[in-house]
């Protein structure tokens, strides 16, 4: 008994067991038989994956979220532009805001004068994606007045040389001169601005120096201190430069939140006020 038992397990021991050796089918019809059984069950088990997949993988259905406030005025248009944050914070620029603090009728005065203008320098601003505390670098050369003149016989809304206005394209002879354009010489100055940046590079805080001293200048001031401490807040700069930066940046800090200093804009319309006319004649 214990023999006719064993051996047909023995046979089919030796059998898949040399079907494992020899990579081939087993010659036992009966283990055949069981193949059509394993690969049946092999599909059930992945179809039932995968229909798991696909209920486990659903498109998340998102919540719209809440729409962007739309840009009604051209302060707006500054606030979302501003990138010089990171400077705000200086002493030197703690101290500029204290002195703008209160001071409603100079920022009358600025809105009031900065309205013809303003869209026309963010806009430009915009379209380059330079950072927006630039706009405001007019009032610190001229207080948005297009007519200024400097003793250093600078001229326009951003203060241009004679020889730097020529460097970049502005026309200046007895009929015209593109240093009071007000257009052509916000072309003339972000062109400039830029190179400047370019020139120190890629740094804000000495190109918008540099624009106030001059590129030689701050070159030779960057020359006199060692390459470790070369930023604008330590140049060995004439009074005039050091306070220029720190004044655009407190600006633009008063501008972010003008409530935190006692100062309210009036509102400067996110459209352009002006339109260019061909008169044909001198006036």
């Amino acid at each position: 008994m214990r023999f006719t038992v064993r051996l047909p397990f023995s046979l089919a021991l030796l059998s898949i067991l040399a079907g494992c050796q020899l990579a081939e089918p087993p010659s036992d019809p009966g283990a055949q038989s069981t193949l059509p059984q394993i690969s049946e069950a092999t599909e059930v088990t992945t179809t039932s994956v995968a229909e798991i997949d696909k209920a486990s993988i659903q498109t998340p259905i998102l919540e719209p979220g809440p729409e962007p406030e739309p840009i009604t005025t051209v302060w707006q248009r500054l606030q979302r532009g501003f990138q010089l944050q990171s400077h705000y914070n200086h002493p030197s620029v703690q101290a500029q805001l204290e002195s703008y603090r209160g001071d409603q009728r100079y920022f009358d005065l600025i809105t009031e004068r900065a309205k013809p203008f303003l869209f026309f320098i963010t806009e430009e601003i915009e379209q380059r994606g330079l950072p927006m505390e630039l706009a405001l670098l007019p009032v610190v050369e001229s207080t948005f007045n297009p007519s200024a003149y400097s003793h250093e016989n600078a001229v326009g809304l951003w203060q241009f040389l004679a020889a730097t206005g020529r460097e970049f394209g502005l026309q200046q002879d007895w009929w015209y001169d593109g240093r009071r354009d007000p257009q052509a010489s916000t072309i003339a100055a972000l062109d400039y601005l830029q190179s400047l940046h370019k020139q120190f590079d890629g740094d804000w805080l000495l190109a918008l120096a540099a624009y106030n001293t001059g590129g030689a200048n701050l070159s030779r001031a960057l020359r006199r201190v060692e390459p470790e401490r070369r930023e604008f807040w330590n140049l060995p700069l004439a009074l005039e430069t050091r306070s220029h930066v720190p004044k655009i940046l407190a600006l633009s800090r008063l501008i972010q939140n003008p409530e935190d200093y006692a100062v309210t804009l009036s509102d400067i319309p996110n459209e352009d006020p002006l339109i260019r006319v061909e008169i044909g004649s001198q006036i």
